[in-house]
């Protein structure tokens, strides 16, 4: 699976530390990429939820920036740099909209998106209240 090709280029390894991964890249739909960047601060600012989503941040320009833009929250445990842009050097993983991913016993079940045609983020949330009791 591409997916895990991926992860495993990024990191080595093709174990899923979570049920979704959300990638966000840097250039596309701007309202889509905002929503999906308050969505990844505000979950991860809440301390309880933390072990649930992995966010990958790709197609930045530099990791310099990127850590400014972010501050603290770039080096959460449960963000993934993609310094090499492996997800958007991808085609079939690359989006101009943040892309969710969402697995269940390590099985892709369902991909979506946050964009004008998709409510990603609804479908997320549905997601983590049926499979993760959240």
């Amino acid at each position: 699976m591409e997916f895990k090709n991926a992860i495993h280029a990024l990191n080595g390894s093709t174990r899923l530390d979570a049920p979704v991964y959300m990638v966000i890249p840097r250039a596309g739909c701007s309202g889509c990429i905002s929503t999906a960047e308050k969505y990844m601060i505000e979950y991860l600012e809440d301390n309880k939820k933390q072990s649930k989503i992995k966010f990958i941040l790709t197609d930045f320009d530099s990791q310099k920036v990127l850590l400014a833009r972010f501050g603290s929250i770039a080096r959460n445990q449960h963000v993934i740099i993609d310094p090499q842009n492996i997800f958007r050097a991808n085609q079939s993983l690359k989006s101009i909209y943040p892309t969710i991913f969402l697995f269940k016993n390590d099985e892709l079940v369902k991909v979506t998106e946050i964009s004008p045609e998709k409510d990603g983020q609804a479908e997320l949330n549905m997601f983590l209240k049926t499979v993760t009791g959240i």
